[in-house]
């Protein structure tokens, strides 16, 4: 099979897990997007906001991965 330049596929991709799962990864992330958002829009911080968006992000590609690395490694705690 080819494959163009720019194109991909990936197989975890299309694993979708519970929101319940996902917030125990990085379980704060909600409670502090929240003390942020309760700053005054002049005092929020744009990269924590842009942080917390990207450990979100982590959660789904943390879980997707793992689904593959646990047949890889058994034995692991994952």
């Amino acid at each position: 099979m080819t494959y163009e330049a720019g194109n991909y596929y990936l197989e975890r991709e299309c694993l979708f897990s519970p929101e319940a799962l996902q917030k125990s990864i990085f379980p704060l992330i909600e409670e502090i997007d929240a003390v942020n958002q309760r700053n005054d829009l002049n005092l929020q911080d744009i990269a924590q906001r842009f942080f917390m968006k990207l450990l979100r992000w982590f959660r789904i590609i943390i879980l997707q991965d793992v689904v593959f690395l646990r047949d890889q490694f058994s034995g692991s705690s994952l």
